[in-house]
């Protein structure tokens, strides 16, 4: 079972509570009516500052000896890189006629030295070739040449969009028949 609950009067409650009342001023502190006599303060002692002398520097020797100087050695040891020469040589070509397409290129290097040769149809009907040579010492040097005359003919666009006549008919072709307004003159 649990706690009992206490019930009690409302005549119980105002008895308790009328000596919680009572307890606490009995408890509370005095207060005397009397005359209150005002505080007299006095200046606090004054006190000259302690003069502070600074704190010495700390004493460091010279050293009896010379340190060596640091040098570390690497950690790793770098691998000289050279590149061998290395030789190749290839060629390819297109020729399309459908589509017009015609180009060609060919290089050989023995690792030193680069010779090469390439054409390609430009735009304007030529055809131009390139033979070049390219080294380390000379650099790139090329000869560049021209097959055919530029043609450029002259633009006449065609129209792109051509109006045409609907393919459709209508059914039937609507009749629009209202009957005249009629008003009548105002009687005055």
């Amino acid at each position: 079972m649990g706690p009992a609950l206490i019930h009690r009067s409302d005549q119980e409650n105002s008895v308790f509570i009328i000596a919680v009342v009572l307890a606490a001023a009995a408890a509370a502190p005095e207060h005397k009516t009397s005359h209150h006599v005002a505080p007299t303060y006095k200046p606090a002692p004054y006190h000259t500052a302690p003069a502070y002398k600074p704190t010495p520097a700390p004493y460091h020797p010279a050293p009896s000896y010379k340190s060596a100087p640091y040098h570390p050695a690497p950690a790793y040891k770098p691998i000289p890189y050279k590149e061998e020469p290395k030789p190749f040589a290839y060629d390819y070509a297109v020729n399309d006629q459908y589509t017009g397409t015609n180009f060609a290129k060919k290089e050989e290097s023995d690792g030193h030295n680069t010779q090469g040769y390439y054409s390609v149809a430009l735009p304007d009907g030529r055809v131009q070739h390139v033979k070049y040579v390219a080294d380390h010492y000379g650099g790139y040097n090329a000869e560049v040449t021209y097959e055919g005359e530029a043609q450029y003919p002259e633009y006449h666009p065609a129209p792109a969009y051509k109006a045409t006549t609907p393919a459709y008919k209508p059914a039937h072709k609507p009749t629009y028949s209202h009957p005249a307004p009629a008003y009548k003159a105002a009687a005055y």
